[in-house]
């Protein structure tokens, strides 16, 4: 499991470096950006919001040994 889920942060996280590189590649031949730059960039953001979640919730956790959080009973 430890492995899917290091694949799963490697894969979120290549969006927002693929994203990266093609604004860099306009930006120095001076191509103008359009819709599909919008789109990109929802798809970067989405990206790497998941491979956040995905470290935070599944690697984090096991590596230190923390339970998820529970809910306290309030008295």
């Amino acid at each position: 499991m430890k492995y899917i889920c290091w694949a799963a942060v490697v894969v979120m996280s290549i969006m927002p470096l693929n994203y990266s590189l093609m604004v860099a590649a306009k930006l120095v031949h001076g191509e103008s950006f359009g819709a599909e730059d919008v789109i990109g960039f929802g798809v970067a953001a989405f990206g790497a919001l998941m491979a956040i979640t995905i470290y935070r919730t599944a690697l984090r956790q096991r590596s230190t040994g923390k339970k998820t959080a529970s809910i306290r009973r309030i008295e």
